[in-house]
């Protein structure tokens, strides 16, 4: 279809697209030249020739092996590893096993159930310990003062022993009575006969601590020492200090005189598993 308002324009300027007023001065493309074609060349079969394969370029894997490719036999990327021999790590010569090393494991510690004779069950009585161990742990809340928790003093010493009562401090064997409060006129609920053993028994008294600590067990599998004396407390107060008193020289015998007993077979072994 011929514009009407362009019978003077050449064909090719009406067919122009129309000039960008905010666009300035347009570059025209530079007109094509087409170079002047080649005479056709007779066809000529190419010689095949011997295949190389692609070089790899050291960028196309910058972590060397893929994961999980260690062992395939292509590895793209980096250079394949090849898998190397086992060789054991060079070792001294052993130990010469010697019969006479044979230990029979030892009795297992006694467990801590918390239920028994107390110390204050036990005031003025001829007792033996049996320190098995010691230990840190965290202090009783009631027992925590705001000093305490100022300095963060929070934690306390603790020995677990067994213990045996051998008479009831007034010359005579009364059994040994637990489980109520006589100072609030509530009696007691349990009683035992004398000896009284009472096994895994937890002590947190400082003095007592001391007293104990010496005779622990020596080391692994190693039986217990023999701490012979009579619970007191230095004062009436509810955190006066627990101690033991030095036995007498009647006191040391009727110690040995328990200890042939126990040999003997006529009492139980205190440090046997209940």
């Amino acid at each position: 279809m011929t514009n009407p308002f362009a019978q003077n324009v050449p064909a090719q300027e009406a067919s122009a697209q129309p000039n960008n007023p905010f666009a300035g001065a347009q570059q025209q493309p530079p007109a094509q030249t087409y170079p002047p074609q080649q005479p056709a060349q007779a066809y000529a079969p190419q010689q095949p020739q011997a295949y190389v394969p692609p070089t790899q370029s050291p960028y196309s894997n910058p972590y060397g092996v893929a994961p999980g490719a260690q062992n395939s036999p292509a590895v793209y990327g980096g250079p394949q590893q090849q898998p190397q021999a086992y060789t054991p790590m060079p070792q001294g010569t052993p130990p010469a096993l010697d019969p006479s090393m044979i230990n029979a494991a030892p009795p297992p510690p006694p467990s801590a159930d918390g239920k028994g004779a107390k110390l204050e069950n036990m005031y003025g009585r001829l007792v033996l310990f049996f320190p098995h161990s010691r230990e840190s742990k965290p202090k009783n809340p009631g027992f925590i003062t705001d000093q305490d928790r100022a300095s963060g003093n929070l934690m306390q010493d603790q020995v677990t022993a067994t213990i045996v009562v051998i008479d009831d401090g007034r010359g005579a064997y009364s059994p040994v009575q637990w489980g109520g409060d006589l100072t609030r006129n509530q009696p007691h609920t349990d009683t035992a006969q004398l000896p009284y053993i009472r096994r895994g028994m937890w002590i947190s008294q400082t003095k007592l601590i001391a007293q104990l600590t010496p005779f622990l067990p020596q080391g692994p599998g190693a039986a217990p020492g023999l701490v012979i004396g009579r619970p007191v407390k230095s004062g009436p107060e509810r955190n006066s200090p627990w101690y033991l008193q030095a036995p007498t020289e009647a006191d040391t015998a009727a110690a040995r005189n328990y200890l042939s007993l126990v040999a003997a077979g006529q009492v139980p072994h205190p440090l046997a598993a209940a």
